[in-house]
């Protein structure tokens, strides 16, 4: 993505914005399945996407969906914002969950707006301007975001260890993410209690999260 190149040449805080926003998709992807995972980068547009799977069941895409998002919630809890590093990823959760409530009758209604051979813009269209399906659509998300939020306060360690580590090497294995997560479990000093509120917040579209060190 376009973010992400301008990363390459960037200040020190883009780096680590990017480190943090890969490190999310990571994270929730090899929670997932450690198997989805081959080789991680800083930049290019492997490091984007945790996982390339056959999606067909509710539970699977809404999955991928949490880990699309993933990087962007990361971002909220280690930056204070997110940026436009997540707009694929935002798009890209936007077609799947258009797809569970628009075309597999997996929101509130049976009723596809898939028709004929209609082209994939003029469905997203549809899907967009009906009231319903564009409110299935909404709560998916945001559901989808709070999913993507618990995993990363729970797995606040993890996240930590691989931003730091892609900010060093810029290229991770498989092997490389297990050994880290070990390591990282093994050497955990979390003696700060988190205390998340999930109701989402007015002003911010989002969960409420308040650290108190002991």
């Amino acid at each position: 993505p376009a973010a992400a190149a301008a990363a390459t040449a960037g200040t020190p805080s883009l780096r680590f914005a990017l480190a943090t926003h890969q490190a999310g998709h990571i994270v929730a992807g090899f929670i997932d399945d450690p198997n989805r995972l081959r080789k991680v980068q800083l930049y290019g547009p492997c490091a984007t996407r945790a996982s390339v799977v056959p999606l067909s069941t509710h539970q699977s895409m809404r999955t991928e969906m949490t880990i699309r998002l993933a990087g962007m919630a990361a971002e909220e809890i280690f930056t204070g914002e997110s940026s436009s590093f997540a707009a694929d990823d935002l798009a890209g959760a936007t077609a799947l969950g258009a797809d569970m409530v628009g075309r597999f009758g997996m929101g509130g209604s049976l009723v596809s707006l898939a028709t004929g051979r209609m082209r994939r813009y003029r469905f997203m269209e549809r899907t967009l301007e009906d009231a319903r399906t564009r409110k299935e659509l909404e709560a998916l998300l945001r559901d989808s975001k709070r999913e993507s939020m618990r995993l990363m306060l729970e797995n606040r360690h993890l996240i930590i260890a691989l931003r730091d580590e892609l900010l060093r090497r810029e290229q991770l294995t498989t092997t490389d993410i297990q050994l880290l997560f070990d390591e990282a479990r093994s050497e955990r000093e979390d003696a700060d209690e988190v205390l998340v509120d999930l109701r989402i917040a007015s002003d911010r579209n989002r969960p409420v999260v308040k650290i108190a060190r002991s």
